[in-house]
């Protein structure tokens, strides 16, 4: 199965149509996990991880369970039949994703075919670079990260939400970045989605 990434998550209702194209028919013994490491303050508790949840219940799922890789370890992962990667702090996740080796579970989740999505950080990981997220946002790097190779799935920065940068003080910033970084800028709009086979 593909990877499917969107800025904004299921919610609409032309993404979750194409969501669930790429399930099987039977959907009643699917098990699938969100990883909610990206939201450093709320992890599961965050609404978006709660709602995410929800919709996998509601589609008919037998199991959701909440992966955070500051505590759990990466090979939980293969367990599941679906990964989903939820929001939050893009340089944070991408720092655990690594120190974790989930990147390489997730490589290999996708190369035997299993489903993997990601939702705004959860998406921009899978991008060669995430360097235009410290550019846009330096107070994101808690970590002082300084190493920003994406999981490099897409040969090119993915920059979520990206119509929310349509302002005359974000597009200079943008602008810069697209300057600084050699990869080129893949804008996802809230309510967009892209789907790698």
């Amino acid at each position: 199965m593909p990877l499917f990434l969107t800025a904004s998550g299921l919610y609409s209702k032309h993404t979750m149509a194409q969501f669930l194209s790429l399930l099987p028919q039977v959907k009643t013994g699917l098990t699938a996990c969100i990883i909610t490491t990206a939201d450093v303050q709320y992890k599961n508790k965050s609404k978006h991880a709660v709602r995410t949840k929800d919709l996998f219940y509601a589609i008919g799922f037998a199991k959701v369970d909440y992966v955070d890789l500051d505590t759990d370890p990466a090979n939980l992962l293969l367990n599941y039949d679906i990964v989903h990667i939820n929001g939050g702090n893009p340089l944070y996740l991408l720092a655990r994703v690594k120190d974790s080796g989930a990147h390489e579970i997730l490589a290999f989740l996708l190369s035997e075919g299993k489903l993997v999505s990601g939702q705004s950080a959860g998406a921009a990981i899978f991008g060669s670079t995430i360097q235009h997220a410290d550019i846009l946002h330096p107070e994101w790097n808690e970590t002082l990260l300084t190493e920003f190779s994406g999981l490099g799935v897409l040969e090119a920065a993915i920059l979520p939400h990206s119509n929310r940068y349509r302002t005359a003080s974000y597009e200079t910033v943008v602008k810069k970045a697209m300057k600084e970084i050699p990869d080129p800028i893949l804008f996802l709009g809230d309510g967009e989605y892209i789907i790698l086979p």
